[in-house]
């Protein structure tokens, strides 16, 4: 993300090269930014007229987006079980600026010769922005592009690193708040990104085509379609020979003398100008909102040196030239002279706009210009069309030219350069119009002449103006100047000396006055002006603009509200409305007056062929709509300024010409003016998505896309229609093009070929139909600028709808299809590299390919390196579309983020973090990319890098709770507990015992702080928004259809009624509606009914042998209203650690489990009905398994033997592994020895599914749970009939779709389980006892299969480093005696080698844990230990390497150094070694937070005795240890005694056991007749010899003995689910 080092508000500026401010900084690229208004021209929205920096603007655009925009965040520190999704973002429109090697976009609309200039801006240069090039390249043509791949860096790609697949692999780039779009959290954590612009930030209106605000320019001339010719005025000739001054009272309201004015001597009135203070001068410290500080318009200018008095007392300059002759017509003259003033008048604009462009391009300060709020107002300049002209064939040309002449190519006004002219009479024949008007000079009286380009800079002249002397004679004047003030002095005079009110003269001088500064006197002209014709729709739009530069904007409002009501076709009132009532932070307001403004423009012609022409005053001025903004809503009683029941004059003066394309975008305005109503509604859709209405901002967009592509009679689905033809349009396979459109699948389409897109649909050169009439290059440029704005706004929109489940706009429920459809003809329109960002996201999700064709003529080179990519695949689109974007944008932070959450899912690490890195170098602070940078890191062990990528995420964004979790998680990764702090539990003191304060001190709790505290607010936060989620959804409709869908299979059943079901079902769903868990309530019974809806149709089919139509088996589905909840920031991995309740834990599961379920049920490719379930076991049952970690992998270790050892007679085992293999041992004999094994590992969730489904699987075993690579989603299609998990993770799924958790009563106590327990039917979900979410104390909602002994599985029996020497022969005692003795002298030898200085006499204790596992107290109790135990030390493990320093010091802080110096680290060792030298341990102490699992089993086989306290009754994990010493010691007397001894109950069991038998524990320092050296002697020596000798015979490593009660679990499950019971199992 590129940082905006230009926040400038340009003010008016002549640029006749529309690319002086189009060229970038140092390869940076143009991005668009989402102006709500009519563009002048293509321009660099970095360096436009925002104010905020790039990174302000892109926060107030979008928000970030888990699982997919989320790489889930690996909490797990270390653990290889647990990985993280990483962060996408969805980007709003941008309107890129290629680089000159880069192919750009054809566009047909721009000047092909415009020149580039250096600007200024601190030495950045800028490039011509792609859009206005005219190129044009072939739909087919298969060209290179210039650049390498971004991922292309020295050193290739990591293809080995990382290779497991992330959570939700075909979902993850799901639009937030739906699935998985990988980031560091749940995407549903984050608010949503807006579309392209920003409702508030940016001014409404038009913009000059160097991306500056348009500012309003008040009208100098009425439009001579809506009023009739003025009368014939009289006017005395005798004023030509009286060169005095001229009175007239009583004529017209007159100025008043204002005090900051000096007053002359009358004899000084024909003097020379000179310069004196500005009046504006005087306002310079208290800006007018709309004006820079840094260009303070009048100071440059002088007031008239001349008095005023009341009544008006005016100087006539000498202007021969303009002095009637003789025989001269009066209002010839008057004409004639109007004209000279109108074009001085638009010289003095030239000369302000030049004069300002010249300022910043000698580097005026870029602080003093960040100042500015709002572009300043500038006079407009005039139309010929007033009324003091005659109507001829020359109004309707210049008519036609009144929008279009304001965006001219080159970015100047075509009434500027044109010189005044009206139509030719008989005494006055029009000026020729001057060619090559960048080089027209402009003269003053008493000036010297410039050249338009030869201005001085205005900050070479003095600010504050002195009467002329010498030394100022010498610096040039701005030519306009004195011709401005003789024009104005001469305008003052004929409408003084006419004989009736010359409004146009009063309004030509009021607009002389505003341009000269003195507002004042220009307020005075514009009100004298109304005072005769109160309904002048130019002199009150300008008195507008005049009160605001006054700083009234509350008379601002009124009178530009006025002017839109009398006339709502006149833009220059609208546009400048809307953005004062922007800039006010009243958007309801400006949408209610577009709203207006779309009713009574509203045009639905009788006869389509009609043409309309201008109408009169009369019929336009319509006087009866309300004229103050404060009565906004009164606008809806309006009416249209075009009557459509009288047949307007289509042609003026006979000239037989038309009003081009008048109606042509459904409102009652010309064709040239549909730009403007196309950014007005452009502009409302960006308001109405600003204020939440996202229904409302889709159907503004719509029209806005349906007004330029000409499509309004067919609406968007019909557009979209024509964009899906298009793509196919050279795919000479007509069958394909034909199913490819009655399909719903996407069409893919690489990024060349979807540039295409438009010259497809509007051939030959994909002009689009609605902007024909637009007659200027800029003004057309702009348009197909917010053309292209709106569809990706409006794609972005329905994005967010397809993933929310929402109804938006006229789709409804839009598909990825239809969306893409929408990115395609935007990309088309306009290169940019946000639509490219936003189409690479929804790729990386499609399953389908590229027609061969396309794959022929499309360039995959790039990513044919990336080793497991399919060209033509969606990842390979994915991949190209960002490399495209980045092409187009080398500094675009977001896609070098979302390309690195790609490469890292597809198991490119490496190259991911390169992405990661490249995307923090374009923005330091952009917190997503950060946060991602700093999981990836720490996958990579990294987490020294890891805590920094954090810290700094955290200070960009203190409040971005993913950067908080994870920096926390690293922390307490390599416990850094400095500033930890803690929490305060009243009702539980233990919850977390000890704080540790920021200097690392620990102290008792006395209250809550410290970042473990604000993880647990976080927490609180979402699980109490997430109560309400879903509320409001049981709407009556919704409870009727749910209450049929949920009931079709009882249609022909035995049981009570169908309509009993119904009404049951609709008592119970009214009774949900509106109150807290409806949404929750509503997913987990249609979940039930999905399983009972199965489990009928095996009833139906197998036991009653009935066959009954599909339908009655239709899958029931969710209401479209329900969209994905969002996760919680801290993950069910992160609880194991973190200080939670029992219900805060299970809510943490329970959400994860229903935005899994959402997103699944809302998937296209589940079938119309359930899964049909499988035939009876025939003789065995099928069990799936599926696991992503069949390979080197802790799981593989305890399990790889189980597949095998099933008996194939009662369980045939299948195994899905979701990762590839990686050649160990253990995927080997996997493979080898289960009965069926799938490598799915590139396989999509749907075909997984089928092929569970094709298998005929009757239990399905989850083997990840909520661990890295876990494929949840397969199990909330439900393809099996029984869903059950054990091993993968300690803890409740909190899942409808998991029936059965495999476990025991030590690590599950039975009183942790849910209060009701059958869970079979729907009726089941519908019991009070069963709506118990309130409740605190349960975790377990699944059903409980309890095993005889400990539900834990270990496989060392069969591969522990001396398995295969097997048992000693125990029934002879001299064998088992030599057997002992031969232990312990390799376990003293080995300690010798370890510990080579230790003493004899001490006390190993250890603990071989991952350091996220300690805690403050228990590493507080250890020191205790220590301190009480002189001989022992305490061995722990560098797991990772940095928290050995952290300890130590804490050791030293909190004991003192002769505890610290008996703390020793060693490194982690290979599976083997560690355990054969776990048996060197004397005593290991457990983690009470959460336990040692497969480390834990390790030990036992060692023989080494294991201390363990299971704290929390509720948390598996803190009770699995307890499970496995339990099971691991004989029964009997001695092991029921060892276990009371082991299994504490207590903190203060746990220090004083652990004290008892340290101390208890005697090594001789010499051998002697009774003991040798190593021969320990004590209670520990005694449980090592029982734990030693029962392993061959404990119930723990007895595998097959856990397979074969396994299998009776299976089987009473199966039973139980056949005759439809429920309830837990007890083996």
């Amino acid at each position: 993300m590129l940082s905006n080092p230009h926040q400038l508000r340009h003010t008016m500026d002549s640029v006749r090269d529309p690319n002086v401010y189009l060229r970038r900084p140092n390869g940076a690229a143009s991005r668009q930014y989402a102006i709500p208004a009519d563009l002048g021209s293509p321009r660099h929205g970095r360096h436009g007229s925002t104010g905020l920096t790039y990174v302000e603007h892109e926060l107030l655009r979008q928000r970030k987006t888990p699982y997919g925009r989320m790489v889930e965040q690996d909490t797990a520190v270390l653990d290889e079980n647990f990985q993280f999704p990483a962060s996408k973002h969805l980007l709003l429109s941008s309107s890129p600026g290629p680089k000159s090697a880069i192919p750009s976009l054809t566009n047909r609309w721009s000047d092909s010769n415009q020149r580039q200039r250096s600007g200024g801006f601190g030495g950045a240069e800028f490039e011509q922005d792609g859009r206005q090039e005219k190129r044009s390249r072939s739909y087919a043509s298969s060209q290179q592009y210039p650049y390498r791949p971004a991922w292309d860096f020295p050193g290739g790609l990591d293809s080995m690193l990382n290779q497991t697949i992330p959570l939700y692999p075909t979902q993850r780039y799901f639009v937030q708040p739906g699935s998985n779009v990988p980031t560091v959290l749940p995407a549903t954590l984050h608010s949503q990104f807006g579309p392209t612009a920003s409702a508030g930030q940016e001014m409404y209106g038009p913009y000059w085509p160097d991306g500056t605000y348009n500012p309003y320019r008040p009208a100098a001339i009425r439009d001579s379609r809506f009023f009739p010719r003025a009368p014939i005025e009289r006017f005395p000739l005798e004023h030509a020979q009286h060169p005095q001054t001229f009175q007239q009272h009583n004529q017209f309201s007159v100025p008043q003398p204002k005090a900051y004015m000096p007053s002359f001597p009358p004899h000084m009135l024909a003097a020379p100008l000179k310069s004196v203070e500005s009046p504006a001068a005087k306002w310079h410290t208290l800006q007018n909102t709309y004006q820079s500080p840094h260009y303070s318009f009048p100071q440059q200018y002088s007031p008239p040196d001349e008095s005023m008095s009341d009544p008006i007392t005016i100087a006539r300059p000498t202007l021969a030239s303009l002095m009637p002759g003789p025989g001269s017509e009066r209002v010839a003259f008057r004409d004639r002279t109007f004209a000279w003033a109108n074009k001085i008048y638009t010289d003095l604009l030239q000369t302000i706009r030049s004069t300002a462009k010249d300022q910043r391009a000698t580097g005026s300060s870029l602080s003093e210009m960040r100042m500015a709020v709002k572009p300043a107002i500038f006079p407009k300049p005039p139309r010929r069309s007033g009324s003091h002209f005659h109507n001829g064939s020359m109004d309707q040309v210049l008519q036609h030219q009144k929008q279009s002449d304001t965006y001219s190519s080159d970015g100047v006004d075509y009434s500027v350069r044109d010189t005044p002219s009206r139509p030719q009479t008989a005494i006055f024949r029009p000026q020729q119009k001057q060619s090559g008007y960048e080089q027209q000079s402009f003269t003053a009286p008493g000036s010297g002449q410039f050249s338009g380009n030869q201005y001085p800079p205005r900050d070479r002249m003095p600010e504050v103006r002195q009467p002329r002397n010498a030394t100022m004679d010498m610096l040039p004047r701005p030519p306009s100047y004195e011709s401005a003030m003789a024009a104005l002095k001469t305008m003052e005079l004929l409408c003084q000396e006419a004989d009736t009110p010359w409004l146009d003269g009063m309004l030509l001088a009021g607009c002389l006055a505003y341009g000269l500064g003195n507002y004042a006197k220009a307020e005075e002209w514009y009100r004298s002006v109304l005072k005769h014709d109160p309904g002048h729709i130019e002199a009150m739009s300008n008195l507008a603009a005049t009160c605001h530069a006054l700083h009234r904007r509350e008379d601002a409002l009124k009178y530009w509200s006025d002017a839109v009501s009398l006339r709502p076709s006149y833009f220059e009132a609208v546009e400048h409305l809307i953005g004062l009532l922007c800039a006010s932070h009243r958007a309801r307001e400006a949408v209610s007056v577009i709203e207006y403004v779309e009713s009574t423009l509203r045009y639905i012609p009788e006869d389509a062929h009609t043409s309309w022409g201008e109408l009169s005053d009369a019929e336009s001025d319509t006087r009866s709509h309300t004229s103050s903004i404060a009565t906004v809503a009164s606008y809806d009683n309006g009416h249209s300024d075009f009557d459509f029941d009288f047949q307007p004059q289509t042609t003026r003066a006979g000239s037989g010409v038309q009003v081009p394309g008048f109606g042509s975008s459904g409102f009652g305005i010309p064709g040239a003016d549909n730009g403007r109503m196309l950014a007005l509604i452009h502009a409302k859709g960006n308001m109405l998505y600003a204020l939440g209405n996202n229904h409302g901002a889709a159907a503004a967009f719509e029209d806005a896309v349906l007004i330029a592509t000409g499509q309004r009679k067919h609406g968007i689905r019909g557009l979209i229609d024509d964009i899906l033809r298009a793509c196919l349009c050279n795919i000479r396979d007509r069958e394909y093009v034909r199913s490819k459109l009655e399909s719903k699948e996407p069409i893919l389409l690489a990024p060349e070929h979807a540039e295409a897109t438009a010259k497809h649909m509007f051939p030959p050169e994909g002009e689009l139909p609605g902007l024909k009439h637009v007659a200027t290059a800029v003004a057309v440029g702009a348009a197909v600028s917010t053309t292209s704005n709106s569809l990706l706004s409006l794609a972005k929109i329905y994005q967010d709808g397809m993933s929310s489940a929402t109804d938006i706009g006229s789709l409804k429920s839009p598909s990825t299809r239809e969306i893409l459809a929408l990115y395609y003809l935007s990309l088309s329109l306009q290169r940019s590299p946000s639509t490219a960002n936003n189409v690479g996201i929804l790729l990386a999700g499609v399953q389908q390919n590229v027609h061969p064709v396309h794959l022929a003529e499309s360039n995959f080179s790039q990513i044919s390196n990336i080793p497991g990519v399919i060209a033509g695949s969606g990842v390979s689109l994915a991949l190209m579309y960002y490399n495209y974007g980045l092409n187009i944008d080398q500094k675009h932070a977001h896609l070098f983020t979302n390309l690195g959450s790609l490469l890292k899912d597809i198991g490119q690490l490496g190259a991911a973090i390169k992405m990661y890195e490249r995307a923090v170098s374009c923005d330091g602070n952009f917190d997503i990319a950060l946060a991602n940078l700093a999981n990836a890191v720490k996958d990579q062990g990294r987490v020294a890098d890891a805590i920094v990528y954090y810290r700094r995420a955290v200070a960009a964004n203190p409040d971005f709770a993913e950067a908080v979790c994870g920096l926390a998680t690293a922390l307490n990764s390599v416990c850094s507990w400095h500033g930890r702090g803690g929490i305060v539990c009243a009702g539980d003191r233990l919850r977390d015992r000890l704080h540790v304060n920021d200097q690392g001190m620990k102290h008792e709790p006395s209250r809550p702080y410290g970042w473990v505290n604000r993880i647990v607010e976080i927490v609180e936060k979402q699980l109490k928004d997430g109560e309400t989620w879903g509320c409001g959804t049981l709407t009556p409709n919704v409870i009727d259809s749910l209450s049929t869908q949920l009931t079709v299979h009882k249609a022909n059943s035995r049981e009570y009624g169908r309509s009993q079901a119904v009404e049951i079902l609709r008592q119970s769903l009214r009774s949900w509606s509106g109150q807290k868990w409806e949404g929750a309530r509503i997913v987990r019974l249609v979940e039930r009914a999905i399983r009972y809806i199965g489990w009928q149709w095996y009833q139906d089919r197998y036991k009653l042998h009935q066959e009954h139509p599909a339908r009655k088996y239709t899958r029931p589905y969710l209401p479209n209203t329900l969209s994905p909840p969002s996760a919680p920031t801290v993950l069910p991995f992160h609880t194991f650690t973190a200080p939670l309740s029992a219900k805060q834990i299970r809510q943490i599961s329970q959400r994860n489990a229903l935005r899994i379920s959402v997103c699944t049920l809302r998937s296209a490719w589940l079938p119309a009905t359930v899964y049909p379930p499988p035939a009876p076991p025939r003789p065995h049952l099928n069990v799936g398994y599926v696991s992503s970690d069949f390979n080197n992998h802790p799981l593989a270790h305890l399990m790889q033997s189980i597949f095998g050892l099933h008996d194939t007679s009662r369980v045939r085992a299948i195994c899905y592994a979701t990762t590839a293999s990686d050649g160990s041992v253990h995927r080997q004999q996997i493979e080898r020895e289960a009965p069926g094994f799938c490598d799915a590992s590139t396989w999509s969730v749907q075909r997984l599914v089928n092929q569970i489904v094709k298998d005929n699987i009757h239990i399905l075993v989850n083997l990840n749970g909520y661990t890295r690579g876990a494929r949840n989603e397969v199990f909330a299609a439900r393809p099996a009939p029984i869903h059950m998990s054990f091993m993968g993770f300690a803890g409740t799924l909190g899942a409808e779709w998991c029936d059965y958790v495999f476990a025991d009563t030590i690590s599950v106590p039975p009183e942790t389980l849910s209060p009701w327990r059958r869970n079979v039917d729907i009726e089941d979900r519908l019991r009070q006892d069963s709506l118990v979410e309130d409740m605190e104390d349960w975790v377990y909602s699944e059903n409980l299969i309890f095993a005889r002994d400990t539900f834990f599985c270990v496989d060392h029996k069969q591969s522990a480093p001396d398995a295969d020497k097997g048992p000693p022969n125990f029934n002879d005692p001299a064998q088992r005696e030599a057997a002992w003795e031969h232990e312990q002298e390799a376990r003293w030898k080995l300690r010798k080698e370890l510990f080579p200085t230790l003493s004899d006499s001490a006390v190993i204790l250890g603990n071989f844990n991952q350091l996220y596992k300690i805690d403050p107290a228990t590493f507080e109790s250890w020191l205790h230990i220590l301190k009480m135990v002189p001989n022992a030390i305490l061995w722990l493990l560098r797991f990772p390497d940095l928290g050995e320093q952290n300890l130590l010091r804490y050791a030293r802080e909190w004991a003192d150094q002769d505890v610290a110096s008996r703390v020793i680290f060693t490194d982690v060792a290979a599976k083997g070694a560690h355990i054969t030298r776990a048996a060197v341990v004397d005593l290991f102490l457990d983690t009470p937070e959460c336990n040692a699992h497969t480390t834990a089993a390790d030990v036992a086989w060692s023989g080494t005795p294991i201390v363990t306290w299971g704290k929390w009754k509720y948390k598996m994990c803190s009770r699995m240890a307890g499970s496995i010493v339990a099971s691991a010691l004989p029964e009997g007397p001695k092991g029921d005694e060892a276990r009371r001894d082991l299994l504490v109950r207590s903190e203060k069991d746990y220090v004083d056991t652990t004290i008892d038998l340290a101390r208890g524990l005697k090594y001789p320092v010499k051998n002697s007749a009774s003991q040798k050296v190593g021969r320990g002697k004590g209670r520990l020596v005694e449980m090592r010899r029982m734990l030693w000798e029962g392993r061959w015979t404990s119930r723990l490593f007895d595998t097959k003995r856990w397979v074969r009660d396994l299998e009776v679990g299976y089987w009473s499950a199966w039973e139980k689910w056949e005759k439809g019971e429920g309830g837990d199992i007890w083996l």
